[in-house]
């Protein structure tokens, strides 16, 4: 008796996946992604990114599934015509420059040198978790430690809500130094310009429950938040608590908004 032997998909292993991005090899872009853990991004196969560590990585279907866990298009992901018709799906548009407009530079320097200052040793060193050093004193001495580090994508953006549109909860971490402050500037009224499109931030931390947060600003309002996780002083110290942030759907109007992330991208 025969037996009829159906098609394997193709890239259905791990393994499988493993070696077609190890050789970036272009014939697997559409069939899977893959997410690296210390970064925050997803990338499809044939991407020029740095490869990283296999304990790093985790794979995916699509580009969804990937955002639905919590990751974010890389920025060579998102230049590429194809990776941006299709990996964004129902969520956001967005617009960047490939350099960021000298107006978003002036607010990046300025926004974040108060900040810089009011971060003393303590915060520092509770948030990266390192036994010595201090914060940078201001955004340019940033600048210089993540261009070393091969971060040099400019990572301002604008934000364009339609209806249906939203953003999964995620992290805006683009490599390994990631300045712990971000910023957004809502630029239509709620109410009259558009309807829904909540601001939502959650938290979770392993001494307490995790619990959401709708934030409610205004037009022309600024909200500054923590990009990843934020330092809670404790009995014995401090703790990390973990932090993600997103957008609820859009049921009528359009929302634009401005976001200023003070490290760039590789």
């Amino acid at each position: 008796m025969n037996k009829t032997v159906l098609p394997t998909r193709p890239y259905a292993a791990d393994e499988e996946r493993w070696e077609a991005v190890q050789v970036r090899e272009a014939g697997a872009d559409g069939h899977f992604v893959y997410a690296v853990h210390t970064t925050g991004v997803y990338c499809r196969p044939s991407s020029s990114a740095r490869l990283p560590m296999r304990e790093n990585v985790e794979f995916f279907d699509n580009a969804e599934a990937a955002e639905a866990a919590g990751y974010r298009a890389s920025r060579r992901s998102r230049g590429d015509q194809t990776a941006a018709a299709t990996e964004r799906g129902p969520s956001s548009r967005r617009a960047s420059a490939a350099s960021a407009p000298s107006c978003w530079a002036m607010i990046r320097t300025r926004t974040a040198a108060p900040r810089s200052r009011r971060l003393n040793k303590a915060d520092y060193l509770a948030l990266h978790q390192r036994s010595e050093g201090r914060f940078p004193a201001s955004h340019g001495e940033f600048k210089e430690i993540f261009h070393r580090a091969g971060q040099q994508w400019p990572t301002p953006l604008l934000l364009r809500y339609e209806v249906n549109d939203y953003c999964c909860l995620h992290q805006d971490l683009y490599g390994e130094y990631v300045f712990p402050f971000q910023a957004v500037f809502l630029l239509d009224e709620p109410g009259r310009n558009f309807e829904g499109g909540e601001l939502l931030l959650t938290e979770s931390a392993p001494k307490r429950p995790g619990h959401a947060e709708v934030v409610p600003p205004r037009q022309d309002d600024a909200v500054v938040f923590a990009v990843n996780h934020r330092p809670v002083r404790s009995t014995r110290g401090f703790y990390r608590v973990n932090l993600r942030h997103g957008v609820s759907k859009l049921h009528h109007g359009k929302r634009h908004i401005p976001g200023i992330i003070f490290h760039d991208a590789k």
